[in-house]
């Protein structure tokens, strides 16, 4: 046991920090502390990976020439048949992947 109920760190584990200095925090609920301590708000651990991963993907992808060959079909810009002549002059990405 690392400590007692009330947070107070067990004896023999606190004489190890005051012979090397220090502080020592218990968490009790390790899950609901690290949620706390991250730089954006998540209801749960999954939602806060999930959150993560789409950031580190968001970063790699500014990052890469990946985009520069992105265009949109012209369907998608509502054209139901195809023009005479179209010049898409900047495209830009929201960060989100869905609607």
């Amino acid at each position: 046991m690392f400590g007692d109920a009330g947070g107070k760190l067990a004896d023999v584990l606190q004489e190890d920090v005051n012979r090397v200095g220090g502080r020592v925090e218990l968490i009790r609920d390790f899950g609901a502390w690290l949620l706390e301590q991250l730089p954006w708000e998540a209801e749960s651990l999954p939602a806060a990976v999930k959150i993560s991963r789409d950031a580190e993907f968001y970063d790699f992808y500014l990052k890469s020439d990946f985009q520069s060959e992105l265009v949109p079909e012209l369907a998608d810009l509502g054209f139901d048949t195809a023009p005479y002549s179209v010049t898409i002059e900047d495209v830009e990405w929201n960060g989100h992947f869905g609607p």
